[in-house]
């Protein structure tokens, strides 16, 4: 087990611990949120969950792109809390139409947004060249069909044990 820029590894990257740790430390602020929430307004509330919810959640995310499915319902778990924090709702009825009115992205969609903005800002000059050099378009040959011809599509710098 290993710790680098507070995101913990194991020697599988299965990331459970990692998200373990995330789980343990949000909860922990839900807890403490819980005990003045009827003191703070709704917009104070969304804040806090912002600044010490969601900055956890998405510090590092983009490596949770392939995790398990147990694992991201944990981190959605947390979310979901932090939702009903801010609604003042202790009940366990749905929180999604509360996330959307929020304009919270599930965690999942998060994880997907991130690795999207941040492929747009490597292709368009936005990002140091040591990322923007990890991704080229791909140069279609001459007799490919048009569907394969797509200049959009990228070359993959890396190749997935798995596959």
């Amino acid at each position: 087990e290993a710790r680098n820029l507070g995101i913990w590894f194991d020697s599988a990257f299965a990331m459970s611990n990692h998200v373990s740790r995330i789980v343990q430390a949000c909860y922990g602020q839900l807890t403490s949120l819980w005990r003045i929430e009827k003191k703070l307004p709704k917009t104070v509330k969304i804040q806090l969950v912002h600044t010490l919810i969601h900055s956890r959640l998405d510090y590092g995310n983009a490596l949770l792109f392939q995790l398990k499915g147990k694992d991201i319902d944990r981190l959605q778990k947390i979310q979901n809390c932090a939702t009903r924090f801010v609604f003042g709702s202790k009940g366990w009825r749905g929180v999604t139409k509360m996330r959307q009115e929020l304009g919270f992205l599930p965690v999942k969609s998060r994880i997907e947004f991130k690795i999207c903005l941040l492929t747009y800002k490597c292709l368009n000059g936005l990002t140091p060249s040591y990322l923007s050099d990890l991704l080229s378009t791909r140069k279609p040959a001459s007799r490919e069909n048009r569907l394969n011809s797509d200049p959009t599509w990228l070359n993959r710098p890396f190749k997935n044990k798995l596959e």
